[in-house]
């Protein structure tokens, strides 16, 4: 129910009453399993980042060593936040308030961390003389496209546009 509320109202402008009305229950039951608002958002930002982890499998924890395990790996991502659309768009919403992101640092600095090594070796091992900056530019453009094809799907509609950013990832190129 506070991931649904969430997702459509955002953060700020659902109460806990909202959670707890939607849910079906009393607002103090909710309060003896969440101390807070911030606590409930802290539950499900933990349990959407072990759900991209466990879709990514063993994956985020080696070096790539071709074009098509990138691939695979963007593949996953791209299908996982489709299938989790409602937490995407909480995840993307948060980035808006930097009060609130400033209370969610350690767990992005996390995903940051375990997501962006395997590609920086990757770029790295394709002879970019600065890999950190490339895997920043298409770290930019993925979540650009994720970001509108989750707001603007009709637009932006994510199976078209996978192809050329698949080429711009591995071959530098459309």
């Amino acid at each position: 129910a506070a991931l649904k509320l969430f997702a459509e109202h955002g953060y700020l402008s659902t109460s806990v009453s909202q959670i707890a009305k939607e849910a079906g229950v009393a607002k103090g039951l909710i309060y003896s399993y969440f101390e807070s608002k911030e606590e409930i958002l802290r539950s499900i930002t933990r349990e959407g980042i072990d759900d991209i982890f466990s879709a990514l499998g063993e994956s985020v924890n080696k070096t790539f060593v071709s074009d098509e395990e990138v691939i695979a790996v963007m593949v996953r991502i791209f299908d996982r936040v489709l299938e989790r659309a409602e937490f995407y768009k909480l995840y993307y919403s948060m980035f808006l308030h930097p009060h609130v992101m400033e209370s969610f640092r350690d767990e992005m600095e996390e995903i940051a961390v375990r997501m962006v090594t395997p590609f920086l070796d990757y770029f790295a091992s394709k002879g970019y003389e600065d890999p950190q900056s490339v895997i920043l530019f298409i770290h930019a453009a993925a979540d650009g496209l994720i970001f509108n094809s989750l707001f603007n799907p009709d637009i932006f509609q994510i199976e078209k546009i996978k192809p050329m950013f698949f080429k711009l990832l591995t071959k530098g190129t459309l």
